[in-house]
């Protein structure tokens, strides 16, 4: 039975690989496979030490996908351990999903979250700050005064009403933005705002995106984490399925248009485009890749091993990236373990190559 569960594993695996090369709208299958490719990799390395300590010539298999599978498992693991020391000279950029500074529990703010996540924030001092699902009460970002009074930032709010009130997208730097704006589409939410800056003599634009969210509530979730069969009829288990399938089918569908989008708008763009925030979607998926032909994922250079940026109860998913223009190169790149929220925070040190 193990042995035919590997096979099985292993195919799986293999077919996920191939998530960022076809676009969910063609399969959405093959899509879905790719948010589970962590789990998917983590479960042949443990058939892989399982048959090693049996001595069992089946240990060959698990070894042909991991080899198959390399290039892929390059985007999700990182190999670089070694200790990173300071740089002079370095931009820094933090990504955060906030989630409302609520953990989840309601959608509304709570002010000693917000304050102790702001705190930890503004510790790192980042150059550039880019948080999605920021809240926000009044006209100004709340406790932000270090960026609004010495620089600049610009807040939107996803329903594009102009108001400065609400949930929205943020980004806040003590240099002063040279130009700003949202990507949308014509019918549907604020995902995506820039804004341009001249840091050191270098023109650049800064892009912080919020991907449409996957939408699981915490029924879905539970069912997630633990799929249990008894009462099956009676919870109208294989219904529920059918409803997480569509979810997930539907955001992955509006992955593939939204970087559409914003591919076109890095192409057009007459500056050096940096590519921030929360993109609900992993390092195998479609949307991971397209943006990976223009652009480079700062993960690559500096991480070490798996650093997952969900904070929820799915482990090993990193879905908050930041990918920057290859006229510059990685120092540093820090995943911050701290639940004030449902992510992680982001943070690279980068300089001009």
């Amino acid at each position: 039975m193990l042995w035919w569960l590997n096979i099985f594993l292993g195919i799986l695996m293999l077919i996920a690989g191939l998530a960022g090369l076809i676009s969910p709208s063609t399969v959405s299958f093959v899509a879905l496979l790719g948010l589970i490719y962590p789990l998917l990799l983590l479960l042949q390395v443990l058939f892989l030490i399982f048959w090693i300590l049996l001595l069992n010539v089946r240990l060959l298999f698990p070894m042909l996908i991991l080899f198959i599978s390399f290039p892929s498992i390059k985007q999700n693991i990182g190999f670089h351990c070694e200790k990173t020391y300071g740089t002079p000279n370095t931009l820094s950029l933090l990504s955060y999903n906030v989630q409302s500074f609520s953990q989840g529990k309601v959608y509304q703010k709570d002010k000693a979250i917000a304050s102790e996540a702001l705190q930890f924030v503004l510790q790192k001092k980042p150059d550039i700050l880019c948080m999605q699902e920021y809240r926000t009460s009044g006209r100004k970002p709340d406790n932000l005064r270090y960026f609004t009074k010495h620089g600049t930032y610009y807040f939107r709010n996803y329903l594009d009403n102009h108001s400065r009130k609400g949930v929205g997208i943020l980004i806040a730097s003590p240099y002063p933005s040279m130009g700003k704006g949202v990507l949308k589409f014509a019918k549907g939410r604020v995902f995506a705002i820039f804004s341009d800056f001249i840091i050191e003599g270098h023109r650049f634009r800064l892009i912080n995106v919020h991907l449409e969210s996957i939408g699981l509530n915490a029924h879905d979730m539970d069912l997630l984490v633990s799929p249990v069969l008894e009462n099956a009829v009676e919870n109208n288990f294989l219904s529920h399925w059918r409803k997480i399938y569509r979810k997930l089918s539907h955001a992955l569908r509006l992955h593939e248009k939204q970087i559409n989008v914003i591919k076109g708008f890095i192409k057009d763009s007459p500056w050096p485009v940096f590519l921030c925030g929360d993109f609900n979607d992993t390092p195998a998926s479609y949307t991971y890749h397209q943006t990976a032909e223009l652009l480079h994922d700062s993960f690559l250079d500096k991480a070490c091993l798996v650093k997952s940026t969900y904070a929820g109860p799915l482990p090993f998913l990193r879905i908050d990236h930041i990918f920057i223009p290859k006229q510059f190169e990685t120092t540093s790149y820090q995943r911050y373990k701290v639940y004030f929220s449902d992510h992680f925070p982001i943070k690279v040190e980068l300089r001009i190559r």
